[in-house]
C-alpha cells in the first residue's frame, strides 16, 4: 500500500516508539503539542511534506493553540464605570436606596442590567438606548421615572405603584410589564416587536394614552382602567386584548396592516376603530363595545358584533 503524504506543521517531527504516551506526558504538563507524530520514522521532501511509513497513523493537533480574545467581561469591564461586569459579560447597575441613581446612562456596547430596588431609588431618567440589550427593574414605588431603551432587545418590569412614568423602546424586541398601580403612565413602544402587559390599575394611560408602533405588536390590558385615554396601535400587526370591564374604557384605535381586537367582560366601552389596513377582527362579550365598531380596512369580521363604516 502507497505512503501517506502530511503537510508538516510548525514544529519539526518526532519520531518515537510510542506517539501517544509521549503526547499524553505533555499534555498532563499543561504544554501545547504542535505537529505531527510518526512511529517508525519519516522523512521530509522538498515541498515541505513528509512521506510515512505504510501503516503510519499521523496524529496531527487539534487546535490547542489558545489565541487571546477580547471577551465580552473584557470589553464590559472597560466600560462599565457605575456598576459591575456579571459573568457573562453584562454592566450591572443595582440601585437600592432613596435617590440613589438619580440618573443612570447604560454604557454602550455592552448589555446592561438595572436594578432599581427601592421607593424613589432611580427618581431621574434612565438611558439604556446604546446597550447590545437592557434589562431593567423598577421594583419601588415612583422608581424608574422615565426609562428609555434600545439594542437588541429590551425587559422592563415596573411593578410598584406609580414607577415608570414613561417607558419609550426603540429595541429590536421589547417586553413591557406595567404591573404597579398607575405604572407606565406614558408608554411608547416602536421596536421589532413589542409585548406590552399592563396589569396594574390605570397602568399604560393615566398620563398619556399608550402608543404601540413597529413590527408587531401585542398588548394586553388586565386590569381596572388600564390602557384609558384611547390606547393606538400603528405596527404592522397589532394584537390588543382588553379583559377587565374597565379597561380600554374610552374605546381603542388601530391603523395597523393587519389588526385583532378582544374586548371582553364589558370592555372597551368607547368606541373601537380599525382604520385602514388589509384586515380587522374584533371580538366582543358582555357589553363591551358599547359604542360600537366602525372599521374601513380591506376585511373587516365583528363576529356577532355589527360593523359600521368609519366616519
Amino acid at each position: 500500500m502507497p505512503g501517506t503524504r502530511v503537510r508538516k506543521r510548525s514544529v519539526a517531527l518526532v519520531a518515537v516508539a510510542s506517539a501517544g504516551a509521549l503526547l499524553a506526558i505533555l499534555e498532563g504538563c499543561g504544554l501545547d503539542v504542535l505537529g505531527t507524530f510518526v512511529a517508525g520514522g519519516a522523512d521530509a521532501g522538498e515541498d515541505g511534506t513528509v512521506s510515512l511509513p505504510d501503516g503510519a497513523v499521523p496524529i496531527v493537533d487539534a487546535g490547542l493553540d489558545v489565541v487571546a480574545e477580547d471577551s465580552a467581561v473584557t470589553r464590559c469591564a472597560s466600560v462599565c464605570e457605575a456598576g459591575v461586569c456579571n459573568a457573562a459579560g453584562a454592566c450591572v447597575i443595582s440601585c437600592d436606596g432613596k435617590d440613589s441613581c438619580p440618573d443612570v446612562t447604560c454604557p454602550a456596547g455592552v448589555a446592561c442590567v438595572v436594578d432599581c430596588q427601592k421607593n424613589d431609588s432611580c427618581p431621574g431618567a434612565i438611558d439604556c438606548t446604546q446597550a447590545t440589550s437592557c434589562s431593567i427593574t423598577c421594583n419601588g414605588d415612583r422608581a424608574c421615572k422615565n426609562v428609555a431603551c434600545g439594542g437588541g432587545s429590551c425587559d422592563v418590569v415596573c411593578a410598584k405603584n406609580d414607577s415608570c412614568e414613561t417607558v419609550t423602546c426603540d429595541a429590536g424586541s421589547c417586553t413591557l410589564t406595567c404591573d404597579g398601580d398607575r405604572s407606565c403612565g406614558a408608554l411608547d413602544c416602536r421596536g421589532g416587536s413589542c409585548a406590552v402587559a399592563c396589569t396594574g390599575p390605570e397602568s399604560c394611560g393615566a398620563d398619556a394614552p399608550l402608543r404601540c408602533s413597529g413590527g408587531s405588536c401585542d398588548v394586553l390590558c388586565q386590569d381596572s382602567d388600564s390602557c384609558k385615554d384611547v390606547p393606538t396601535c400603528d405596527a404592522g400587526a397589532c394584537a390588543f386584548r382588553c379583559v377587565n370591564n374597565t379597561a380600554c374604557d374610552q374605546g381603542l384605535l388601530t391603523t395597523a396592516g393587519t389588526a385583532s381586537i378582544r374586548c371582553d367582560n364589558d370592555a372597551c366601552s368607547g368606541k373601537v376603530r380599525c382604520l385602514g389596513g388589509t384586515s380587522c377582527t374584533v371580538r366582543c362579550t358582555g357589553s363591551g363595545c358599547d359604542d360600537g365598531v366602525c372599521c374601513d380596512a380591506g376585511t373587516c369580521d365583528g363576529g356577532t358584533t355589527p360593523v359600521n363604516a368609519c366616519p
